[in-house]
């Protein structure tokens, strides 16, 4: 199931807690949409200048250190254990 905050109303606060809106990889070129505004590594933004960008959320260098600013901050990614087609699943094909 998609986390609640999928179904939460649009907040447009700028200070909310996931500032990271979008993110798109097409081979080297990388950009993010942070509050509205279009960014790349580089650019500078409130929480300091863009080191990077994954599918994930960004990197942000600032005077504090590193942080990620993630795109889902409430998803965490878990590599699969099992093999789900070995699982039963009742389909027959």
């Amino acid at each position: 199931m998609p986390p609640p905050a999928i179904n939460a109303p649009a907040v447009s606060n700028s200070n909310s807690a996931a500032p990271v809106q979008f993110i798109s990889i097409r081979g080297n070129r990388r950009t993010a949409i942070v509050r509205g505004v279009t960014v790349k590594v580089g650019d500078l933004i409130s929480e300091g200048r863009i080191t990077g960008i994954t599918d994930n959320g960004i990197w942000v260098k600032s005077e504090n250190g590193n942080s990620e600013l993630k795109l889902f901050p409430d998803v965490d990614k878990h590599r699969l254990t099992s093999n789900p087609t070995s699982a039963t699943s009742g389909i027959q094909r």
